[in-house]
């Protein structure tokens, strides 16, 4: 289930950042695996549709982020 949010922040240097769901709830986490292309930096408040996906402990994250 696709969903779509802005981004919060994004660290090139870690390649790492978080996402605000559109829909509200807690901001998500994501990694540059997570890109659909992970030579684009997101940049705060792009908008992106991505899917949630729970990380193995419970805790969720973003995966498979296209620009919106």
């Amino acid at each position: 289930m696709m969903l779509t949010g802005k981004i919060a922040n994004y660290d090139a240097m870690l390649g790492a950042g978080f996402i605000f769901p559109d829909a509200g709830g807690e901001r998500l986490p994501f990694a540059r695996a997570d890109l659909h292309r992970p030579a684009y930096i997101p940049q705060e408040d792009d908008r992106f549709s991505y899917e949630p996906r729970s990380d193995g402990v419970g805790d969720c994250r973003a995966t498979n982020l296209r620009k919106a």
